[in-house]
């Protein structure tokens, strides 16, 4: 339902498309759900579910994911020509959580630009506004949130910063490549940059 949903659509089955160009390019992908303007539109894969506004628009190969919010997993990065999403096995959930994610695998995302440019990183999980929102890492749980609207716990964690366990209100707010860290509590951790292998517990 809606223009050209399933428009290229051939041996396809079990398909949901509804809204403007949802699921345009699939061809023989099956048991999909493609709700709002231009879900799912690139993609070729099985087994996804993308609701919202651009929701997994530039999916390609993608399997078993679960995006819901406005432009969640979209594959909006440099890969391929005009940016692709190839992960498998992702939750993607509020306005544009894992926006930019190209091959990452098996993340949680919940909240507003959660792993918002996270284009790599792989079994994650970020919980809350703009929590991991520019990390490039793997292997993390950043779940809180942060005084500031623009950043997030563990949002600029980059290359090398993996491994982390960071749960609270403004916790490893600065930490770029430190890794194998606990910070629980408010504010704990606060101003690590590269530290690494340290247990901070408490507030402040």
């Amino acid at each position: 339902a809606g223009y050209q949903s399933g428009y290229n659509n051939i041996t396809g089955d079990n398909n949901i498309n509804v809204g403007y160009k949802t699921g345009f390019s699939g061809v023989a992908n099956t048991n999909n759900i493609h709700l709002g303007n231009s879900a799912g539109f690139m993609s070729t894969a099985d087994n996804n579910i993308f609701i919202g506004l651009e929701s997994g628009i530039k999916n390609t190969t993608g399997t078993q994911n679960i995006c819901v919010g406005i432009r969640t997993g979209s594959g909006k990065n440099n890969a391929g020509t005009n940016g692709e999403h190839t992960g498998d096995n992702n939750i993607f959930m509020g306005t544009e959580a894992g926006y930019s994610n190209n091959n990452g695998n098996r993340n949680i995302y919940m909240g507003y630009n959660a792993g918002r440019d996270t284009i790599d990183g792989s079994k994650n999980i970020f919980l809350g506004d703009n929590a991991g929102q520019g990390s490039q890492t793997s292997h993390n749980i950043f779940i809180g949130s942060a005084n500031d609207d623009n950043k997030g716990v563990g949002w600029k964690s980059i290359s090398g910063g993996e491994k982390n366990v960071f749960i609270g209100s403004n916790v490893g707010i600065e930490n770029t490549t430190g890794s194998d860290n606990i910070f629980l509590g408010d504010n704990a951790g606060n101003a690590n940059t590269t530290g690494i292998k340290n247990i901070y517990i408490g507030t402040n």
